[in-house]
Formats: C-alpha cells, structure tokens, sequence
C-alpha cells in the first residue's frame, strides 16, 4: 500500500508536470499567434499606407501635368494671338496708306 501511494502520487506529479508544460506551451503558442496577427495587421496597414501615398504620388504627377499642359496652352494662345495681330498689322498699314 505505502508503494502504491508514492507511485499515485509520482504519477499525479507527473501528470500535473506535463499539463504546467502543455499550459505553458498553450499560452506561448496563443502569444505568439496574437503576436503574429498583429504583426500581420500592422504589414496590411504598412501597405495601405504605401499604396495611398503611390496614389498621392501619382496624383501629383498628374496634376503637375495637366498645369504643365495648361500653361504650355496658354502660351500657344498668346503666340496665337501675337501672330493674329502680326499679321494684320501689316494690312491695316496698307489699308492706311490706301486711304491717304
């Protein structure tokens, strides 16, 4: 009887070992899965960013373009008005001289 009694508790001791290591190892595993998880959502957040700030940039791009094509418009206009004027110019001499 003394024997049983030390082998139960030995096995009981055993067995609470083994289940403080299986606690031990569950909640290792579940922190390092949150761990991960957080990890994984600030990576998914990272990249929304960098995307958002590639579609800035882009953005950017296309709106110092469109100001480069605007002014590059305005500039035609104006030559386009010069050379209206230069031309006529000539015409309205004639036409005065003519008239004299």
């Amino acid at each position: 009887p003394a024997e049983t009694a030390v082998f139960a508790v030995t096995v009981v001791t055993d067995e609470l070992a083994v289940l403080a290591v299986t606690a031990v190892t569950a909640v290792t595993a579940v922190t390092a899965t949150t761990k991960m998880t957080v990890a994984v959502a600030v990576v998914a957040e990272v990249a929304a960013v960098l995307l958002e700030s590639a579609g800035m940039v882009v953005a950017c791009a296309v709106m110092v373009a469109a100001a480069v094509v605007a002014a590059r418009a305005v500039v035609c206009a104006a030559a386009a008005v010069e050379l209206v004027a230069a031309r006529a110019a000539p015409a309205t001499a004639l036409s005065a001289i003519r008239r004299r």
